[in-house]
């Protein structure tokens, strides 16, 4: 059985792989994409995004459900958090391993117009990693 890895895509513009070209997403949601579709014979995947119910499907091998289906799942060994941080506020994090992929300068540090504290986003038990991986 393959390893559970999953993007969350906070709120992004609602996107999947098959209507992406349509919509409002560019580099960090592409790249999610081509990233996850090169994956796909080695992990399910599953990519959280701010869609409509009737917009989930699985395409290319890839999973594409709502953000709010992340408390459905008992277990993910593998989360990549794109861009937003506010998963953190959200959502409990129960996978193994978790990884925050930059693709600005900078961790966006505010939500709603407010300013994330550490403490909104980091717990005592989470190792908060910081990558960015580029593709060209």
């Amino acid at each position: 059985m393959k390893q559970i890895l999953a993007f969350y895509m906070g709120y992004s513009e609602g996107f999947n792989g098959q209507n992406y070209n349509s919509r409002n997403v560019f580099g960090s949601e592409i790249n999610t994409i081509k990233l996850a579709e090169s994956l796909t014979d080695i992990y399910d995947i599953y990519i959280f995004v701010n869609i409509k119910e009737e917009d989930e499907l699985v395409f290319n091998n890839i999973t594409y459900l709502n953000y709010y289906k992340l408390d459905n799942f008992k277990k993910i060994d593998i989360m990549v958090v794109v861009r937003y941080i506010n998963y953190f506020i959200y959502f409990k994090n129960i996978a193994k391993k978790t990884f925050i992929w930059l693709h600005d300068v900078t961790v966006q540090p505010s939500y709603n117009g407010q300013i994330l504290h550490n403490h909104l986003y980091l717990n005592n038990y989470f190792l908060f990693c910081l990558i960015y991986i580029v593709f060209y």
